[in-house]
């Protein structure tokens, strides 16, 4: 399918199945616009695309976008739940507001997406178990996760040199909802983020789960 500009599934309303759209270097769209249920979805070395729309899925099994350095925009206004989870990386997005309906998922991957200041477009997002948050250059806010109030698994913000907080993840005296992390906790390479951010943040989770 190399020289596919565009892949359109007017009719297609149920997938028992997960789709892989893989290596089209003329791909610029993706749209499912009456699909309602799909197992998982992956969509990547496609560097040309600028849309994947699929408006009225509400849950998925697993979501993966990989664009290339076409400014990107993502439709999933009415997704709400995705069971294992949600990886965008080497994206040109400018926000995540095409997720905002997301209030469940396992784990969020948010890895080279160079244009996203911040995770505002989650704001919906209450249930996570992982947050990996690595190599954003223009991350300067983790604001959008404040309804997050535990994360099971753990936590890994690397590499993001603009992020100047974890206001995010605060909700009151600093630390706010995040309640607990019962896995590892990485802060690396995050040059403009206060050290006593990183260790206010250690002290309010249990201590006896930090490493």
């Amino acid at each position: 399918m190399t020289g596919i500009a565009q892949l359109d599934f007017p009719a297609l309303q149920d997938s028992q199945t997960c789709l892989i759209v893989a290596a089209n270097p003329q791909l610029r769209s993706v749209r499912f616009p009456v699909l309602t249920h799909m197992t998982c979805l992956s969509i990547y070395d496609s560097p040309p695309l600028a849309s994947v729309a699929a408006p009225k899925i509400d849950e998925l099994g697993s979501l993966f976008i990989s664009g290339g350095g076409q400014a990107l925009t993502l439709d999933f206004t009415a997704l709400s739940r995705v069971r294992a989870f949600v990886d965008v990386r080497k994206a040109a997005l400018a926000d995540l507001s095409g997720l905002r309906a997301l209030t469940d998922t396992d784990e969020l991957i948010v890895d080279h997406v160079d244009r996203l200041p911040d995770l505002r477009g989650l704001s919906a997002l209450r249930n996570l178990s992982f947050l990996q948050i690595t190599s954003n250059p223009a991350m300067t806010s983790l604001a959008g996760l404040e309804n997050v109030t535990r994360l099971a698994s753990g936590l890994e913000i690397i590499d993001n040199a603009a992020l100047r907080g974890l206001g995010g993840l605060q909700n009151v005296a600093n630390i706010g909802a995040v309640r607990s992390v019962t896995g590892d906790i990485v802060f690396t390479d995050d040059p403009m983020l206060p050290e006593q951010d990183i260790a206010a943040f250690r002290r309010r989770v249990d201590p006896g789960q930090v490493h």
